[in-house]
């Protein structure tokens, strides 16, 4: 039911459509954008601009976004501290989203939780919905960068190499659930090179059962191992739970959605499910589709204080992924009686 992940060719210049996209501190943001052939292809474009950022790619990204749209683009701010004020926002957007035949969302730059509350918001879109991710030939930190830091650690001080510690675990109202609230809590929630985000989610949560996913990196499997070294305190407190860690590869957000209905199968009976969507991107998709299709799930975003600019990724770029959901409202509703997620 789920398409699968392709490289991306070209736009059909035919029909109405709408681009979203985000303004990042990453060459990234323009990296698909550059290579729209087409001028004026998009009748209408919102832009999230972040808030508060300190570096971004902005004005580069609303010059060619300019380039590319019969409009002027919507500038909506998006406050990473704060969401709920942006998904109010956007949501009177999607009002008529019907009435464009394609929207295309670049989610390259964006945040996990900026993803899931986009895709949440366009649950009842019938048209076409394109999801776009460019990937770096290579992301930060090297591998000598990882040794110098994990050298220089003392006494269990955490290591912070793609971004620096946690502002604040974030909420926002369509993507909290009160379900099960006194019931025990079964954590689902995505590694990465700041052990700290982890680590707060469950000294807040305080979860029965912890189950984390580890970024699959087949080019570069040092990144697998030295993400898992990093949390290895919390594997093994979590230690005499089976299976603790699952690896997925970046494209392989279908298995990812796989994995969490079997969890939310197992375990939505007796627990309170909640959700964290602190790994890949792409992985997002697999985690807003699940949310979607079980309201009861709770979502908790861990927002970083702040990104680690320098070498955070590079400018070349390996490739330009998208996926096409044909009729998304119908697609969720296929998924959820295909996957019996109803009880």
């Amino acid at each position: 039911m789920l398409p699968l992940v392709k490289e991306y060719n070209n736009i059909n210049i035919s029909g109405t459509k709408l681009l979203i996209v985000a303004g990042g501190f990453e060459s990234r943001t323009l990296a698909w954008l550059n290579r729209l052939e087409e001028s004026t292809m998009f009748d209408k474009a919102i832009i999230c601009q972040y808030g508060p950022e300190k570096e971004s790619r902005y004005p580069d990204a609303l010059k060619l976004v300019k380039k590319h749209t019969k409009t002027l683009p919507i500038n909506l701010k998006y406050n990473r501290f704060e969401p709920t004020a942006f998904e109010s926002k956007l949501r009177k957007y999607f009002l008529n989203a019907d009435e464009y035949d394609d929207i295309y969302v670049d989610i390259t730059v964006m945040s996990k939780l900026l993803i899931m509350i986009i895709i949440n918001e366009l649950k009842k879109y019938k048209n076409k919905l394109h999801l776009i991710y460019s990937e770096p030939v290579k992301w930060g930190p090297s591998e000598q960068q990882y040794k110098e830091a994990m050298g220089k650690r003392k006494n269990g001080s955490a290591i912070c190499l793609s971004s620096i510690g946690v502002g604040d675990i974030v909420r926002t109202p369509s993507l909290s659930s009160v379900v099960m609230q006194k019931n025990p809590v079964v954590l689902v929630a995505g590694l990465s090179f700041n052990e700290q985000i982890v680590n707060i989610l469950v000294n807040d949560i305080n979860p029965e059962k912890l189950f984390l996913i580890n970024q699959g990196c087949q080019r570069d499997i040092w990144r697998e191992n030295a993400i898992e070294e990093i949390h290895r305190n919390i594997l093994d407190e979590y230690g005499y739970q089976k299976d603790v860690v699952s690896k997925f590869l970046l494209i392989e957000y279908d298995k990812v959605f796989e994995f969490l209905v079997k969890l939310y199968k197992k375990f939505w009976l007796t627990n309170r499910i909640i959700l964290s969507p602190t790994g890949y991107k792409m992985h997002a998709i697999s985690f807003a589709i699940m949310k979607i299709l079980c309201p009861d799930i709770h979502i908790e975003y861990p927002t970083p204080e702040s990104y680690l600019f320098e070498g955070y990724s590079c400018d070349e770029i390996k490739a330009i992924y998208e996926l096409e959901f044909r009729n998304f409202e119908k697609c969720l509703s296929e998924l959820y009686e295909q996957y019996k997620l109803g009880g």
